[in-house]
Formats: structure tokens, sequence, C-alpha cells
């Protein structure tokens, strides 16, 4: 493996472990929020799906879109969910 796809794999693996704690902690306002967190879910097991296909990118790709679906659907009031106050630790 060379060196950047060994550094997008550390850098998947990390964003989806956080990612998966966020998730665990987010619930749902309505029935958008319900659609943004399912959403959020299939992502992140189709993050699980392209790293065991070999495929670095498009699982890092995948983690990306969870997020995003996390995180606007809590800017909108969809889903109940914050940062953590001190971030995020590494």
């Amino acid at each position: 493996m060379d060196e950047t796809a060994r550094r997008l794999r550390n850098e998947t693996d990390r964003w989806a472990d956080r990612l998966d704690d966020a998730l665990a902690d987010a619930d749902a306002e309505d029935e958008q929020g319900r659609s943004f967190l399912e959403n959020a879910e299939a992502y992140r097991s189709d993050a699980d799906h392209f790293e065991a296909e070999d495929d670095p990118v498009r699982s890092f790709e995948a983690v990306i879109w969870a997020w995003a679906w996390l995180e606007i659907g809590a800017r909108i009031g969809a889903i109940d969910w914050a940062y953590p106050e001190d971030g995020f630790e590494d």
C-alpha cells in the first residue's frame, strides 16, 4: 500500500469512528430528520462496503457525505445533535 492510500485509510477510520459516536448521539426531530439520519447511516455503511472493496477514495467520500447529512440536518433543526463543546480529541 502506498503512503497516500495508508494516510487516507487512517483519516477515514478516524472520522468514521467519530461519526459512529455522533450518530449514536443524534436524534431526529421530525420525519425530515429521520430521513437525514437514514441517509447519514446509509453513507456510513457504504464507507465500510468500499473499504472492504479496497476502494479508499470512495470510502472516505462516503464518510464525508454521511457527515454532511448529519451536519446539515442539525443546522436546519431536523436533527438534535451538536459538536462536542471541546471539539474532537485526536
